[in-house]
C-alpha cells in the first residue's frame, strides 16, 4: 500500500513523462494547429504537476519506517521511468 506522499509523487512522475511526451512530440508537429494542440497539452501537464505539489508541500505526514518507505518510493520511480505514460 502506498502513502499519501507516494501517489502524490506517483501524479508527479506521471505528468512530468507527460509533458515530456508532449513537448517530443511538438518538434515533430507538421502543423500549426497540431502544434499549438501539443504545447497546450504540455502546459496541462505542468498544471497538474502543480497541483500535485501543493499537496504535497501542505502534507505532514509522520513517517513510521524510513527505509522501507524509502525503498517503496524508488521501485515506484524504476517502474514509472520506462513509460511515458503508466
Amino acid at each position: 500500500m502506498f502513502s499519501l506522499a507516494e501517489v502524490y509523487e506517483l501524479g508527479i512522475r506521471i505528468e512530468r513523462n507527460g509533458e515530456k511526451f508532449y513537448r517530443d512530440a511538438l518538434k515533430q508537429a507538421w502543423s500549426k494547429p497540431l502544434a499549438d494542440m501539443l504545447n497546450r497539452l504540455a502546459e496541462e501537464e505542468v498544471k497538474h504537476v502543480d497541483f500535485f505539489v501543493k499537496r504535497m508541500d501542505g502534507l505532514k505526514q509522520k513517517r513510521e519506517n524510513p527505509f522501507l518507505d524509502e525503498m517503496g518510493t524508488s521501485m515506484l520511480k524504476d517502474i514509472l521511468e520506462t513509460r511515458p505514460f503508466p
